[in-house]
């Protein structure tokens, strides 16, 4: 994230020390997170998106174990209730006919 981010910035002339938000999204397994934890036997997906979001200057300014922990802690603070909050709310969109698509940001800070 951080040589990509130094990357991106280099070609926006985006300074280091900016506060512009920078995204992280990546794929996480609820399958056995979830209470009770999901069987075997289930046949959806059990996997969603955990996204951390830290300025450019965090991301540039920490060392990469404390990027690293932050990046940690998004996976630790997901829970069986952060799965079942997203899926009601995606049954909510769902049924008032929208569609749900990622939108990311202009100067695309956002990694996947």
């Amino acid at each position: 994230w951080r040589a990509l981010l130094r990357v991106r910035c280099a070609q926006l002339g985006l300074p280091e020390d900016s506060h512009a938000i920078s995204t992280v999204l990546r794929a996480w397994n609820f399958r056995k997170r979830t209470s009770p934890p999901l069987g075997d036997g289930y046949f959806c997906n059990g996997v969603d998106q955990a996204v951390t979001e830290m300025s450019v200057q965090e991301v540039l300014s920490l060392t990469v174990s404390d990027v690293a922990r932050r990046l940690r802690a998004t996976l630790l603070a997901l829970s069986s209730a952060s799965v079942a909050a997203r899926f009601r709310y995606l049954q909510r969109q769902n049924a008032a006919g929208r569609k749900v698509i990622g939108i990311f940001d202009d100067q695309a800070l956002t990694f996947v």
